[in-house]
């Protein structure tokens, strides 16, 4: 048979399965963000306003000596109004929180100056409490306008014994009837009668709360960083590929019993997170689908697990899900999670700290869990791949791989290998849909062409004869 030297057209061998592009599979890209500052050994109530989508309402200002705290009202959603907040309190939530304190002050001197509008008060609340119970306590209550810094004083009843902890707040307008544009600075708040003065009671240490992810993945740092400073997923360096690998440790609090990474990928509701964590998710499967990585788990004490699970949305079964427990390994080890195909979209998911059940989380803390290096292996319906790369040519005569493709599939890249697994070739191909690619003479055999969509990778082996 004779072959012709323009046009060599071969033995296209389908492979089946292609392996999608997860973005930043290895965790080796990060962003950090900062949100907001605070004063540091203190909570505000900049947490729920960023939560809210508002901007901070306890921000640091010029005061009478060094900074001061500046405490504004705000108001949620255009609806709600609440009070700016600093102090042990914590907006929002059910319960009061308190810190270790021992001293009986007999009163408190505070510098301050305000805005407070007109029907509204501003407050500086003081409670001491011993083994729970209130044992002594003092409010002041400042009204009007005043533009220039100056001491206010309040007196302490006697305390009856010694406290053991504190609470204490400013709030920038009252809780009955507040107001958005009620505000109050404060320089300085200092205990008289010898007593133990509260951490940083001058202002004038602050802190930057953000948070760390890596970049196409979502997780909860966006809220556990900014509420309670911690960090449950971050970078670490005991990478199993690259330099980097994600860190996630489950953690304990009062309020949030355990922190997870809740990683998103290929997501069609991208306005639930953000634009870093969502991508279409639009290659038609068939068969099963198998997502791989390797981890390493530490889990504290036999009571917490921790597991990876691939939640589906089905047009037929939205959102069912498919989830492994990851036994403890102290060395990286490779796990494979199989789920159904026919999906339009998923999310991949990891927990450290869950339950026997993994389904809910247990309140031990302390679980360690690393992921790095994902992959996922779809089974592709046939027809995709015969579009994908509809025409692929040879030219022997001139050295030139010669590509057409369906223009409902952009091609990003293209490589090509022998079967030693050297690559040859590599080229860019964003944006077209018929490339010519030169070559150096090929030797008679079978090569490996891979072609890289903006959704997954295929790949064809192609025979070239001897000339």
């Amino acid at each position: 048979m004779k072959r012709s030297l323009h046009s060599l057209l071969f033995f296209f061998i389908t492979m089946g399965v292609c392996q999608s592009q997860i973005l930043n599979n290895s965790f080796e890209e990060w962003y950090a963000t900062t949100e907001y500052e605070q004063p540091i050994d203190m909570r505000t109530s900049n947490a729920n306003n960023f939560i809210a989508g508002e901007t901070p309402n306890v921000t640091k200002v010029n005061g009478l000596d060094g900074f001061a705290a500046r405490v504004i009202g705000v108001r949620l959603f255009g609806i709600l109004t609440f009070p700016g907040v600093v102090g042990t309190e914590e907006l929002l939530t059910d319960g009061i929180e308190k810190v270790p304190y021992t001293g009986m002050p007999d009163g408190v001197e505070a510098v301050v100056r305000h805005n407070v509008q007109p029907g509204d008060t501003s407050k500086i609340v003081f409670g001491f409490f011993k083994q729970g119970t209130l044992i002594n306590s003092g409010t002041m209550e400042l009204t009007g306008i005043q533009d220039q810094f100056v001491q206010v004083d309040l007196d302490f009843p006697d305390f009856s014994e010694a406290p053991d902890e504190i609470y204490w707040a400013i709030l920038s307008s009252g809780i009955d009837i507040p107001n958005a544009d009620s505000w109050i600075e404060v320089d300085h708040i200092n205990f008289t009668g010898g007593a133990p003065q509260l951490a940083n009671n001058g202002f004038n240490a602050w802190e930057e709360r953000g948070w760390e992810d890596p970049v196409n993945w979502f997780s909860t740092n966006k809220f556990t960083s900014t509420i309670y400073n911690i960090d449950g997923v971050s970078k670490t360096s005991d990478a199993h590929h690259g330099n980097w690998a994600m860190r996630m440790e489950s953690s304990t609090d009062d309020e949030f019993m355990a922190i997870n990474i809740s990683g998103i990928f290929l997501t069609d509701y991208p306005e639930v997170f953000n634009d870093n964590s969502s991508r279409e998710y639009s290659i038609a499967t068939e068969g099963n689908n198998t997502l791989r990585g390797w981890y390493k788990y530490t889990p504290n004490g036999n009571l917490d697990h921790a597991a990876v699970g691939v939640l589906h949305n089905d047009p037929d079964a939205p959102f069912d899900a498919e989830v492994l427990e990851l036994l403890p390994a102290e060395e990286w080890t490779k796990f494979e999670l199989v789920f159904p195909g026919g999906a339009d979209s998923i999310i991949i998911q990891a927990a450290a700290g869950l339950d026997e059940q993994i389904e809910n989380f247990t309140n031990v803390g302390g679980s360690v869990l690393l992921l790095d290096h994902l992959s996922l292996d779809m089974t592709v319906a046939s027809e995709y791949l015969t579009t994908l790369a509809a025409d692929i040519k040879y030219l022997s005569q001139s050295h030139t791989v010669q590509l057409s493709f369906d223009p409902t599939y952009p091609v990003a890249q293209f490589e090509l290998f022998d079967m030693q697994g050297r690559k040859i070739a590599q080229q860019d191909v964003s944006n077209q849909n018929h490339i010519e690619i030169p070559l150096a003479p090929l030797v008679q055999g079978v090569y490996l062409i891979r072609i890289k969509t903006n959704e997954a990778m295929g790949s064809k082996k192609i025979f070239v004869p001897g000339h």
